[in-house]
């Protein structure tokens, strides 16, 4: 009696582990183009995930050669991608641990700004040391970093606009504008050393970023290097004097909003001057064509503007107590985000025309896009 040949167990749906790991490849693919660094951990799972899936493939499907080399090739893409997720992110989103944010701190503590060499000088270096997300000075020395590699003449610079950004600072607590005795969870300047004291440390602040940025190109002999770094200084002390930072926080004063225009207006001048003159100012002293400029004015604009539009989210509920006219409280938030997504995307078509290096800012929109703070 003849036997029944055995026919060899074919996988159930022999395709479809084939096309599991097509899927896991596009996931893989687009969850990095918007990973942070807490999300490492499951990239690494799911490449050990689909390896394990593809030798069991190979192993057992006994299927094609054109079928296995997919399944490797599948394989092999994930574990670059991987590899470069893993340095990418390391550098780029983790601002906080960029070697540019790295080097700036370390100019800070090593008290090369204020050596607390008198009472006074005490104040500054407290007024200047108390933390905060250095934004600003990230964003300048990325943008620099976009083109040349992060140098004294990027750190000079990025400490005067720090230096700007926390005058200002110090002089919105006064009583005669916030009347603010706290910053940051500590004292602010005002409410630790005084009123009077607030005032003159606030002026230093300012004076030495001017005197920091004139040293600076003091040591220049290039001669396009010389005209890069005023323009660059131009541009800082512009966006904010009256035509921006200064001017912002006048009209903010007065108080005299009628519509989302004031609002808008207000906003730009404020906080959009500060990261436009960050990330033109970096630009420029590293050299960056007019082009570039044009589409990084266009992007830092739209980043400015986001900024101030999260932080409207975030006291929504005090400012409708308050009765107080934001993007937020006059839209709604629904119409708030929906604009934050527009802003965003067109942030994304500007930073992708520039010749630099545009992967820090691509990964800052989604890094800006998470803020919650």
């Amino acid at each position: 009696m003849s036997k029944a040949i055995e026919q060899p167990t074919r996988p159930f749906i022999p395709y479809s582990l084939c096309i599991l790991l097509f899927v896991c490849v596009w996931l893989h693919v687009f969850i990095a183009r918007n990973v942070m660094l807490d999300t490492i951990l499951l990239q690494i799972l799911g490449s050990c995930m689909a390896a394990a899936l593809g030798l069991w493939y190979v192993k057992y499907a006994h299927t094609s050669l054109m079928t296995v080399g997919v399944v490797l090739l599948s394989l092999v893409i994930i574990l670059i991608r991987s590899s470069f997720i893993y340095v990418s992110q390391m550098t780029s989103v983790d601002l906080l641990e960029s070697t540019a944010i790295h080097n700036f701190e370390l100019v800070v503590s090593r008290d090369l700004v204020y050596k607390n060499q008198n009472e006074f000088e005490k104040m500054c270096a407290y007024s200047f040391s108390v933390g905060g997300k250095r934004i600003r000075a990230i964003l300048l020395l990325e943008s620099f970093k976009s083109y040349k590699e992060v140098s004294d003449l990027a750190l000079d610079f990025a400490i005067s606009l720090e230096l700007i950004h926390n005058y200002s600072l110090v002089h919105d607590d006064l009583p005669e504008m916030d009347d603010d005795k706290f910053r940051r969870g500590v004292l602010s300047v005002y409410g630790k050393y005084g009123q009077s004291n607030a005032v003159l440390v606030g002026d230093e602040l300012l004076n030495n970023a001017n005197l920091i940025m004139f040293k600076a190109i003091k040591k220049l002999d290039n001669i396009q290097e010389i005209k890069n770094a005023v323009s660059a200084s131009e541009i800082i002390l512009n966006s904010s004097g009256i035509n921006g930072m200064i001017y912002g926080q006048f009209l903010d004063l007065e108080n005299k909003i009628e519509d989302l225009s004031d609002i808008e207006k207000i906003n730009d001048l404020k906080t959009g001057e500060l990261f436009k003159a960050a990330i033109l100012s970096g630009a420029k002293l590293a050299g960056a064509s007019d082009e570039d400029l044009l589409h990084l004015e266009i992007y830092a604009k739209n980043l400015g503007l986001v900024f101030q539009l999260q932080d409207d989210l975030f006291d929504f509920e005090e400012d409708v107590k308050l009765n107080k006219k934001t993007f937020a409280t006059v839209l709604g938030k629904n119409e708030v985000e929906k604009k934050i997504i527009d802003l965003n995307r067109i942030s994304f078509e500007e930073i992708n025309k520039i010749s630099g290096n545009k992967d820090f800012f691509i990964d800052f929109i989604d890094f800006m896009a998470k803020r919650t703070y």
